[in-house]
């Protein structure tokens, strides 16, 4: 929770934060799969 409250003040504090924002969106990505989602629905009942 400390690392998002510190990267998300860094997007709003710095000229570099759209990098910051780009590189959460990237992680994102790589981390959140069709397996990931199913999995979680799955669970969900959904």
């Amino acid at each position: 929770m400390a690392l998002v409250a510190f990267t998300f003040s860094i997007i709003t504090g710095l000229p570099l934060g759209i990098i910051g924002f780009a590189l959460i969106m990237a992680l994102a990505g790589a981390f959140v799969n069709d397996a990931l989602i199913n999995s979680v629905n799955s669970r969900l009942g959904i």
